[in-house]
């Protein structure tokens, strides 16, 4: 398994028994972007082509600016414990139909209520996925503002700059 892929599931799955609480998603959750890409999440289900698990019917929103771009998600999920996660859309594999659907996920895996070099941050847009070394903001369930350096995966490997607000 890639390394992107395995922080994915990481992510969706909280390292943790999470990914045995169903997180199917119902219809009506959405996933918007400001570009054309954005992937609904209504029309993707847990263990159907390639999905892992949706996470799209929660109260969870992000607002985040990518390489230049700002995108919308919304219908995500929260959990503070065992680690705080943050997970809005569709975790996939490579049996996913392409372009695959957009997430965003954050785990804390380290100590304390702040991002560091432990934690995951991974993001699916546009059908491109990102992950993020350098990071700093809140993660817990009052949200807040994440500041991240990452590159996109398997692409040109230039580096970019994550900017996202959530709320849970």
């Amino acid at each position: 398994m890639s390394r992107w892929k395995l922080a994915l599931v990481m992510t969706a799955c909280g390292l943790a028994a999470a990914c045995g609480k169903g997180g199917e998603a119902a219809s009506g959750g959405r996933a918007t972007s400001a570009s054309a890409s954005g992937s609904g999440c209504a029309a993707y289900h847990a263990g159907s082509a390639g999905v892992i698990r949706a996470f799209c019917d929660g109260p969870a929103k992000v607002t985040f600016t990518l390489a230049g771009q700002t995108h919308t998600m919304t219908g995500g999920t929260c959990e503070a414990a065992p680690v705080f996660n943050l997970n809005v859309g569709v975790v996939t594999n490579s049996d996913a139909p392409k372009p695959e659907p957009d997430y965003f996920g954050v785990t804390k895996l380290g100590p304390g209520d702040t991002l560091g070099q432990g934690d995951v941050i991974a993001v699916r847009v546009g059908g491109k996925s990102y992950l993020f070394g350098d990071k700093s903001g809140p993660a817990g369930m009052k949200g807040g503002h994440i500041s991240a350096d990452g590159r996109e995966v398997g692409g040109d490997k230039a580096p970019v700059k994550l900017e996202a607000d959530y709320s849970c």
